[in-house]
């Protein structure tokens, strides 16, 4: 008999008619029908010869007979013998290398989900699909009903999403159609034999209107798990979410906007198949609709009474408790009904003649019990008869990092976390005891549910509640569901993104949910291109851009602004007409310095938000944690994508002491830099606590924060203080003042008593002295007492070439009043300053309030030159005639000073200093001047020494606005009609291609790489794409590019942009600029890598300094370490980043060398934890952005 190793294995659906006819006309291959039956062979065999005209199925296929033996052994590991396949051809009179001619009537039913192709290839049935996603719009849109109207469950969005399924076709295209009825057969599965599977979602509005999911993973896992119990096609979780979250932006009116309502979202999966049998379906459909609903408990909560039912189970062991099943429903209906004629709310389903609590109603069971000194939360184990619901994993989760540490919760006690059965008995017990402490349940759609009394055995037991209705465990579980501190209150999973139990300071990845994103001029074009190509029409967040780093200094506001916004006009239309577009906020040039705006404006206590600069940290100053990123970064909270960061550690700064004389908030963070380094505060966040913070106004707390970003630091901030309150007030924002007050008598805004920090550093500021920094890093700290016999002992001239005061570090009123007493101090003595002053305000509220206050005409009478609002020379943005190529030093009250980083002269000194320090050195010309010891020769030959300064932290008359031009309306909407303008053949903006993957051949490993050059020392983003005259091409990749590491040092040899191209053609030098030899790379199509020291990437959030190598073909960069922001960018531009396991290796690569990865292959293929498998994901794709845009189809 052909095919004997098959039986079995196909489906019998060869009709006897077919069988008879090919039989009758010489296809003598089975003995019988009643042995075909048996072997349930699928194939009908035939030729085009006149015997296969009487089959009633005409057309062919033609498949060769070895394919049936590679086919059978891959798919079956079941041999087919050849002489079968000879005894074959000898029954078709075929030679032996003639084809089998075969009709395929119905795919192989090998594996679920796997088909065979008319190319004789078994492959998989489509999955879901996004990009298939057809949309088709209600023509009857309908006005969501008033809120306050809402009954849970009975009112539905306009729209919902369909996916068909078939296991012939697999997954067809999902649909988002008009909500509205489905078309059945009478005969479909799901009416006669209960085949439905469903889950209860929920999208909520935070307080920005941000529309965020809890826990989706979950439901999907589940829903999956279910699919596979009742023999329901299982699906691609990421894909159908996906899809879901495309349903509910699709439907975004209908999210109710006021606190404590929801969207509620229903997946549904049904058996539609046309067949009165009890089988697994050949047909289903899953569909998504949507339901706005009401709080739960609109007035509060109200405990529920339970009826310990004795008549009716509602799950069994080896049944279907376990899983979301619509049949598990329909039972209950009844049994409800009856404990609600009794006077109780909801069923207690027991089960055994022990009587062991199972779930509450439709919701999982919490029993809070003590036990001696302790208290127990005890839920029932999930064994098969209890659902795993969301919500339960959430609290036991909650419970338990609360009892390990790692997250303790305000208010909790401490608790014995408890997975065991417990009966109605040990119930009883307790409440006689006085042990039963509390009983609630917990579910998606009331989350908690406290229970105030048991209906059982013709008794009732009573449970204690709260005077809210809740006791002490539900209280503060549920409060942590709802409201977290700062970061953690900012996760997109509250509680699966704290992991169960691990560590998770400096090791858990978090997926955060920004509340905004601010972006200075220079950096928003990359990260707008690459928005645009995400394909939204609006951010998810609030978003604004600030025109600051395009606007160089010379001559004065006035002139420099002019001519900035004439060389720079063409970025500047791209970017305002970008922000009209999507809705964003656009600070027009001469409006001030992003982090100076942020502060006045956006900044709120408790809040997160990104900036795409690094010393966006200064927002800190007021409560909140402000994080630099890079404008990948930026794109994903933009999108709605969850951001990532490895959960800092936490450094506690404690603050003694008071400030006073000469001493600043600038002279505490120059001085924790020089104990710290630049590399000190890397992967972690530094929190300033204790009295001495409280004395110190908001702006220069902003001073401290700011400054955080040069050792490293995440981000800063400080606990929520009555100074915060008054600058609040002072700018206009007084309800977010009175927000924050209540947050902060809620515990919210400061530390926990007890709070556990991985480092304490004390700080007695009564023992601080001004401090100076550098040169060319910031965390050379020497205090000015020593600094001039520092400045000899390095044999530098005791010379100052200029001082400059302002920028986003120390731009602030208190800053310029303070400076404005030593320049009516100097002139009343006769003075002016002997070098180059310059002033730069931070905002055009400062100028104005400075203009106003006499401030700017005092140190205009001394010899200041006051420049524009904006960023100016602290990031080169200096056209400096003077000094150009020799050794000269200038001192700063900026935040960077890295070699050639103010004015473009490598051979320039700057040294950073508070602008006191600065002003006064001004006056003197000399570096080893110390203002508070030494004194000046006035031309009449008398001396005058400076009195400390003074200065007024918020103007007594309040701010004054200036020119109001400059600023945006606030929350403009989106105008999806405005164009972008980006100029035909421009040479300063340029649209995107996507970065091809190095996996689209299928190999999962790198391509051979070949070391473009070992990187010396100090490499930090300004070394890797230069600032300065390079930032008019931040939106032109190709332009940019040419800068890659020009002014890096190659350690072989030594050399300043020298790279060696050792496969160099004939005639074509060796040697070359870095940027030239990664080109000829590039156009030889050579992957090539990067070997680097020590803190890579320090410095700036400059996405560039990731896109330009990735451009020109860089795929692997090794180091022995990386900077924070840089490591994440360059994972965002699908640039692999390894660290040396052993540090001293990194002398063993060079240049030239080939590099092969080994084992990536296993990392790309699959990964258990979520977000590392997210950035897998950006390297497989070639970066995060072709992800995003994936997922955005």
């Amino acid at each position: 008999m052909l095919f004997t190793g098959l039986k079995g294995c196909f489906s019998p659906l060869i009709s006897a008619s077919i069988l008879s006819d090919w039989v009758r006309n010489g296809g003598s291959i089975m003995r019988s029908e009643r042995e075909f039956h048996h072997t349930s062979c699928f194939f009908c065999a035939g030729m085009d010869d006149p015997w296969v005209k009487g089959l009633s199925e005409k057309s062919v296929t033609v498949l060769h007979a070895s394919w049936v033996s590679r086919c059978v052994e891959k798919q079956f590991s079941m041999p087919i013998s050849l002489f079968v396949l000879d005894d074959l051809r000898r029954t078709l009179s075929l030679n032996r290398d003639s084809p089998l001619k075969l009709k395929i009537l119905t795919p192989l039913l090998i594996r679920p989900g796997r088909k065979l192709t008319t190319d004789c290839e078994v492959v998989a049935l489509p999955n879901i699909q996004p990009d298939r996603l057809q949309y088709i719009k209600t023509e009857k849109p309908r006005t969501p009903p008033p809120s306050k109207s809402l009954v849970f469950g009975h009112t539905f969005t306009d729209h919902m999403l369909t996916i068909p399924w078939s296991s012939l076709e697999g997954w067809g295209a999902p649909k988002i159609e008009p909500y509205g009825p489905l078309s059945l057969e009478p005969s479909s599965t799901v009416l006669h034999y209960a085949q439905t599977i469903f889950e209860g979602m929920k999208a909520y509005r935070d307080e920005h209107g941000n529309v965020t999911l809890f826990r989706p993973d979950m439901n999907m896992k589940r829903m999956n798990t279910s699919a596979a119990r009742v023999a329901l096609p299982t699906f691609d979780s990421d894909a159908l979410l996906q899809l879901i979250k495309k349903l509910v932006h699709f439907e975004r009116d209908w999210i109710p906007k006021e606190p404590g309502h929801s969207l509620y979202i229903r997946p549904t999966m049904i058996g539609t198949q046309k067949f009165i049998g009890i089988a697994p379906p050949s047909e289903a459909l899953l569909f998504v609709i949507c339901s706005p609903v009401g709080p739960y408990y609109p007035d509060g909560f109200k405990p529920i009474a339970l009826y310990g039912t004795t008549e009716y189970i509602r799950a069994a062991p080896g049944g279907t408790g376990a899983y979301k099943l619509g049949v598990n429903y329909a039972p209950g209906v009844m049994p409800q009904k009856h404990a609600a004629q009794l006077g109780y709310t909801q069923n207690l389903w027991l089960h055994g003649p022990e009587h062991y609590l199972t779930e509450v109603g439709t919701m999982n069971l919490f029993v809070v019990l003590k036990k001696g000194d302790a208290i127990e939360l005890v839920t029932p184990p999930l064994d098969g008869m209890i659902l795993p619901g969301v919500t339960r994993d959430s609290v036991l989760s909650l419970a338990r990092n609360h009892v390990s540490g790692n997250y303790k919760l305000p208010n909790l006690p401490n608790l014995v976390v408890s997975e065991r059965p417990i009966t109605m008995k040990e119930i009883q017990e307790a409440e006689a005891s006085g042990n039963l402490v509390e009983l609630f349940g917990s579910g998606t759609a009331a989350i908690i549910t406290p229970v105030n009394r048991i209906g059982y055995l013709g008794k009732d037991i009573h449970i204690p509640t709260g005077e809210d209705g809740m006791g002490p465990v539900s209280r503060p579980i549920w409060t942590e569901l709802v409201a977290e501190k700062i970061l953690y209150s900012h996760l997109h999973d509250p509680v699966h993104g704290l992991g169960d139990g691990g560590r998770i300071r400096g090791e858990a990845y978090l997926q955060l949910k920004p509340e905004r994103v601010a972006m200075q001029d220079a950096s928003a074009q990359m990260a707008l291109l690459q928005f645009m190509s995400a394909g939204l029409d609006r951010c998810a967040v609030p978003t604004s851009i600030h025109c600051d780093h395009l606007i160089q200094a010379s001559d004065g506001a006035e002139a420099d602004l002019k001519r900035s916004i004439i060389s720079n006009q063409e970025v500047f239309d791209f970017l305002e007409s970008a922000a009209r577009k999507f809705g964003i906020e656009f600070w027009r040039p001469g409006s001030g310095i992003i982090h100076q705006i942020v502060l006045e404006n956006y900044a709120a206590p408790g809040m997160l938000m990104l900036g795409t600069d690094s010393h966006t940290p200064n927002a800190g100053g007021l409560g909140m944690l402000a994080i630099g990123v890079g404008g990948a970064d930026a794109v994903d909270a933009m999108t709605g994508t969850p951001w990532e960061l490895k959960a800092p550690q936490i450094v506690g700064v404690h603050l003694t002491g008071s400030l006073s004389g000469w001493t600043t908030t600038k002279d505490l963070i120059l001085h924790l830099a020089g104990k710290l380094t630049v590399r000190g505060g890397t992967g972690r966040i530094i929190e300033y606590f204790g009295p001495g913070v409280h004395s110190q106004s908001c702006t220069g707390l902003a001073t401290i924060a700011n400054m955080g970003a040069e050792v490293g630091a995440t981000t800063s901030t400080f606990p929520y203080t009555s100074n915060m309150r008054g600058y609040l007030h002072a700018t206009g924002r007084g309800p977010v003042a009175k927000a924050a007050d209540e947050a902060a008598g809620k515990g919210f805004l400061s530390a926990d008593d007890g709070a556990e920090y991985d480092e304490v550093i004390e700080i007695n500021l009564s023992d601080l002295e001004p401090t100076i920094n550098g040169p060319f890093t910031p965390d050379l700290a020497t205090p000015l007492s020593k600094f001039g016999a520092f400045v000899k002992e390095q044999g530098w001239k005791d010379e100052l070439s200029a001082g400059l005061i302002g920028s986003c570090t120390n731009s602030s009123y208190e800053d310029m009043t303070r400076v404005a007493d030593l320049a009516r101090q100097a002139k009343a003595a006769g003075l002016t300053t002997k070098v180059p002053f310059l002033c730069t305000p931070g905002s055009e509220q400062i100028r104005a309030t400075m203009e106003r206050d006499n401030v700017t005409s005092t140190l205009q009478d001394v010899g200041a030159v006051v420049l524009a609002n904006a960023c100016g020379p602290c990031i080169g943005q200096w056209k400096r005639e003077d000094k150009k190529g020799e050794e000269n030093a200038i001192l700063t009250s900026f935040n960077r000073n890295f070699k050639s980083r103010n004015d473009g002269n490598r051979y320039t000194m700057n040294f950073l200093a508070s602008p006191t320090v600065v002003t006064a050195m001004a006056f003197s010309g000399s570096l080893s001047f110390n203002p508070m010891t030494d004194s000046l020769t006035l031309d009449s030959g008398n001396r005058f020494k400076f009195s400390p300064p003074s200065g007024q932290d918020l103007p007594s008359t309040g701010f004054t606005p200036g020119d109001t031009s400059f600023y945006p309306l606030p929350t403009p909407e989106p105008q999806p009609d405005a164009e972008v303008v980006i100029q035909k053949d421009s040479q300063r903006l340029e649209l995107l291609e996507p970065f091809t993957s190095p996996f689209n051949d299928g190999n999962l490993e790198l391509p051979p790489l070949k070391v473009l050059m070992r990187v010396r020392g100090k490499c930090t983003t300004d070394h890797i794409s230069a600032a300065g005259p390079w930032l008019k091409y931040k939106g032109h990749l190709t332009n940019i590019s040419e800068n890659l590491l020009i002014t890096a040092v190659n350690d072989e040899g030594g050399d300043v942009n020298v790279a060696f191209d050792h496969d160099a053609p004939s005639g074509i030098t060796e040697t070359g600029t870095i940027p030239g030899v990664a080109k000829r790379l590039k156009g030889r199509n050579q992957p090539w890598a990067l070997v680097v020291d020590e803190n890579y990437g320090e410095g700036s959030a400059r996405e560039h300094a990731a896109l330009q190598p990735r451009f020109y073909g860089c795929n692997l960069i090794v180091a022995r370490s990386f900077a924070r922001i840089h490591e994440t960018n360059l994972k965002k531009q699908g640039v692999l980043p390894l660290w040396f396991a052993d540090k001293t290796d990194y002398s063993r690569i060079g240049s030239g060398d080939m590099i092969e990865t080994v084992g990536l292959a296993n990392l790309l293929q699959g990964h258990p934890d979520a977000i590392i498998k997210l950035r897998i994901k950006w390297l497989h794709a070639g970066s995060a952005l072709n992800h995003i845009r994936s997922q955005m189809k």
